[in-house]
This record gives structure tokens, C-alpha cells and sequence, in this order.
């Protein structure tokens, strides 16, 4: 990266003094999920009321930095402006207030600088993100605030892959992207949920058997699972997804794809496995889609399913807050229609004729501050439960 550009001595120098713009880059189209729709208007009430939004067609920050230099012309050159890679994040509380007050700060030095937020892949030194849910990231983000400081450099590269960032108008229009100083906004902290839908999940593989010769993956999005699963192990791949954008997506890397309701498609194949990667939770009935899966397996066929746990610590310490805020993704999504535990899973497959071969957890081991909950007297503590962020199973018929 190049020095930062000094401005003219006669340039005035007038701090930003407010967020007037904001300029938005695209990732993945929102009509088609509620999920992304959810996100997008949690992220628009986040930021300063009044400003002016401005959606562009890419994600590229070259690309974006010079769009947004066109949007920045009609402003005072004090302003300053809000960058956001795409709106699949979620802003904590205070980022933008942070941001532009880093900014204040860069102004005093006359450079040609840019107010960065930080992320979960640019956590500061010696404090990496602790979190699951979105009151769980008010927490981390306020705890960074006190137990940090924006002493710390902002590494070469960094801008390139960051997810938010502020500028005035006046090094917007002035500079090129290539010019650019980025500091850290001490406070500033975003999430990227924008790759929920093409996880590759290969914690998951190893559930699957190793002789499966068919698989289909109910609900699977984009098919990433499926795709890696094919190169590791050769098989033959299915998808049944209702999105048809997503469905478009994975044609290029799976076999077959059911595009639709899957208690409604005339699969006419059938299967050495089926698999429920975080989907059953997303079901009003969850019982039919168990039901049509065992339908479709050979005989020795199993059900391999990852649901998420409600009994996990994160949910409970935002409880003790009086807090349940729904989100994009997670166990709180708002898509979620049913909320699970080991007990009720278990009472679930043994309703839909299925018996558990193999059970394990994911695990977000519960923070030492949370220790005092597994001691209040009168209460059986299922520490593994607590541990424990989603259950992953092998179930067959029985």
C-alpha cells in the first residue's frame, strides 16, 4: 500500500462532522430469502437517521470506492461517508458513532485516511470473538471497547478484505483507493453472515457412511455440502432446495437438484442417505419431512441431521438478560419455527420411526464468567448441554 497522501496546506481542514451518505455493495439478492431481507433492515436501522443509502452493483472496494467517489460529489467536503462492503452484517451498537469519530481524529493529521471496523477475521490481538448470538455480540463488542486500544497498527491488506469502513467526502473524491491510510476505529465492530448458505459443513462428513453411493441433502442452498462430499467420497449427489436462486447456484457442482416443497416433488430415486443440515428446525411440521425421508432410503440407509441447540449457553445468558433477539442466521434465526434440546430431538426421531445410531456436539464451551449458573442449588445442570451450540446425528429406521 501506498504512503498516505498529505493534503495541501490551503485545503481546509474542517473535521467530519456527521454520517450524511451511505454507500452499500452487493452481495446476494434479498427477495429471495428472509434471512438476507431480515438483515438488511436490521443493518438500515442501525445507521444514522437522515442519511442518504446508496445501493451499488458490486462488492469490489476498487469498484465500490470509485461509485461511491460519484455519490460523495454533492456532499460538503467535511461529511463523512459510511462504506459497507454488502448488508449481510450486523453492525454493534455504537460502530458508527466509532467510526466517524476515528475519522475526527484522521482529519486533525490532514491524511488521506480511512476508519476501518474490526471483524471476526480481525479480532484485536489477544481477545478473538466469543459469541453466538446478537446480544452476545453487544457484550464482545463493548468488552473490546474497554479492553483494547487502536494502538494497535492496521496491517497492509487489511482495507482490501474489510466488511465497513468511514471516510470524509473530501478523501473520497480526492484520493484513489490505492492511496488510502486505514486506522482501526477503536469500538467499531461488524459480523458477515453473507456465507451461511454455501458452508461446505464438513464436520459432518464423517456421519455420513462411507459406502453411501447416493446422498440427498434436503434444504442444502447452494449445494457446498454436497460438492465437497462428492470430491471426498465420490458419491452421487442430490439436492432438494425450494429457493430457486439457490438452486440455479448449484447446478454447476450437483448431480441432481429437486427445485420445490420437498413433501411435494416426485422423487422417484432413492437414497443411501438423506441428510438435515440445519433445516428441521425451519419446519412447522417437522414430522412428515423425517417420515418422506425414510420413505426414500435403501435398505441400511440412515438420516444423517445437524439441529441446532436451544440449551446452548448463549441462549441462556441472553435469557438472564430478558433477551431473545431473532437474526439472520444462528440459533436464533428468524426463520426458526422449532427450538430443540437432546431431549427433544431424541423424542422426535423416535416419533418419526427412527432410531439414533450416532450423537455428538458441536462445541462452544461455556465461558468461565458463566460458571456461577451451574451452581444454583435446586437445579440439574446439563453442563454438556450448555457446552453444546448444535446436535449432529446418524439415525436409521427402525
Amino acid at each position: 500500500m501506498m504512503h498516505a497522501r498529505e493534503y495541501p496546506s490551503h485545503m481546509p481542514t474542517a473535521e467530519p462532522r456527521s454520517v450524511q451518505a451511505v454507500v452499500i455493495g452487493r452481495c446476494h439478492d434479498t427477495d429471495h430469502s428472509q434471512e438476507f431481507r431480515l438483515g438488511r433492515t436490521q443493518l438500515l436501522q442501525a445507521l444514522p437517521a437522515g442519511a442518504f443509502v446508496h445501493d451499488v452493483n458490486t462488492q469490489e472496494w476498487p469498484e465500490l470506492w470509485r461509485q461511491a467517489q460519484a455519490k460523495a460529489s454533492a456532499l460538503p467536503p467535511e461529511a463523512a461517508v459510511l462504506l459497507l462492503r454488502h448488508s449481510h452484517q450486523v453492525l454493534a451498537p455504537g460502530s458508527v458513532e466509532a467510526l466517524r469519530s476515528a475519522l475526527d481524529d484522521a482529519s486533525r493529521h490532514q491524511l488521506a485516511t480511512v476508519a476501518v471496523a474490526r471483524d471476526p477475521q480481525h479480532p484485536p490481538a489477544n481477545y478473538p470473538p466469543d459469541y453466538c448470538t446478537v446480544r452476545g455480540m453487544e457484550r464482545y463488542a463493548s468488552a473490546m471497547h474497554v479492553r483494547t486500544a487502536c494502538s494497535e497498527p492496521c496491517p497492509p491488506g487489511t482495507l482490501a478484505h474489510t466488511l465497513a469502513c468511514a471516510v470524509s467526502a473530501r478523501t473520497l473524491i480526492g484520493c484513489s483507493w490505492h492511496e488510502l491510510q486505514a486506522v482501526w476505529a477503536e469500538g467499531a465492530w461488524t459480523h458477515d453472515f453473507s456465507g451461511y448458505q454455501s458452508g461446505a459443513r464438513e464436520e459432518v462428513i464423517e456421519l455420513v457412511p462411507t459406502g453411501a453411493k447416493r446422498v440427498l441433502d434436503v434444504g442444502g442452498g447452494q449445494g457446498h455440502f454436497l460438492r465437497t462430499l462428492k470430491t471426498r467420497r465420490g458419491c452421487e449427489t442430490h439436492l432438494a432446495e425450494y429457493s430457486l436462486q439457490a438452486c440455479e447456484a448449484a447446478r454447476a457442482h450437483v448431480d441432481c437438484v429437486w427445485q420445490g416443497d420437498f413433501l411435494a416433488q416426485p422423487i422417484d430415486a432413492r437414497f443411501d442417505c438423506v441428510t438435515f443440515l440445519d433445516v428441521i428446525e425451519h419446519a412447522a411440521e417437522p414430522l412428515p419431512w423425517l417420515e418422506r425421508a425414510r420413505s426414500l432410503l435403501n435398505p441400511g440407509g440412515c438420516i444423517v441431521a445437524s439441529i441446532p441447540n436451544v440449551g446452548h449457553w448463549s441462549v441462556v445468558a441472553d435469557l438472564l438478560e430478558g433477551r431473545w433477539d431473532y437474526a439472520p442466521v444462528g440459533i436464533h434465526c428468524i426463520t426458526h419455527l422449532r427450538f430443540y434440546t437432546r431431549h427433544g430431538i431424541e423424542a422426535l426421531m423416535n416419533e418419526a420411526g427412527l432410531r439414533i445410531t450416532q450423537m455428538k456436539a458441536t462445541q462452544v464451551p461455556m465461558p468461565a464468567w458463566m460458571d456461577g449458573v451451574t451452581h444454583l442449588p435446586g437445579l440439574r445442570v446439563d453442563q454438556t448441554s450448555l457446552d453444546a451450540y448444535n446436535w449432529l446425528l446418524c439415525a436409521e429406521p427402525c
